[in-house]
Formats: C-alpha cells, structure tokens, sequence
C-alpha cells in the first residue's frame, strides 16, 4: 500500500507500507507540510496517530450520521480515508491511498476500536 501525503494540493510524502514496515519518501524540506514531520522511520504508531487525525474523532456524538453520509458503516480510519481522502475542515492535508496487488487483506486493519 501507498499513501500520498499532500499539503495544499503538493504531494509532500509518499508512504510505503509493505511486508510489515514503512519507509517514506519525502518531497519538501518543510517539515511541517511532512507527513512525519522531522521523524525519519516512522513507527505503525505513528501512522495510526497520523490517519486518525485525519478522521473525525471516534468519540463525536454525530458519527453514527458521519459514517452513513460517507458510505462507511463502521469507525475504520483507513475506509474513511478512501472515501474523504482525509479531508477535514481546517486542515490543508489529503491522503490518497494507492493498494497494490501484493498488500494482504488485513493490511492497516482496524476492528472494534483498535488497530490489528
């Protein structure tokens, strides 16, 4: 799986998550338009903690009515990105999410509140 970090419509990093690891690419020297950040190898912590911010929060009253506009039945950060591309208001950053053939179903999987 790929994920494409953009800031204001500029592709900023590319994620690639494959065989159980990360690494990144980044494209600018800002390190606030990175993904990461100054981190360098991120951890699978840290990738959760950046596509949950790019979600409306697990805790809001209204998502049960969030999920159904999306199409999305259940909280599951990665599906709501697919369908929002991580767009939120106030924030500049959108994430596209590239799968490749070789990703296992089970990739960034989220059930019942937590990452698999």
């Amino acid at each position: 799986m790929i994920l494409k970090w953009y800031h204001k419509g500029n592709l900023c990093t590319d994620i690639f998550v494959r065989n159980n690891t990360i690494s990144i690419t980044n494209y600018t020297d800002v390190n606030s338009d990175r993904a990461f950040g100054v981190i360098e190898n991120p951890t699978f912590d840290d990738l959760h903690f950046i596509l949950e911010e790019q979600v409306m929060d697990k805790g809001r009253l209204d998502l049960k009515h969030y999920l159904k506009d999306i199409g999305v039945d259940t909280y599951d950060p990665i599906a709501m990105i697919r369908k929002t591309r991580g767009k939120i208001l106030g924030n500049f950053n959108e994430i596209e999410v590239i799968d490749e053939e070789e990703d296992p179903p089970f990739l960034l999987a989220y059930e019942d509140g937590e990452w698999l």
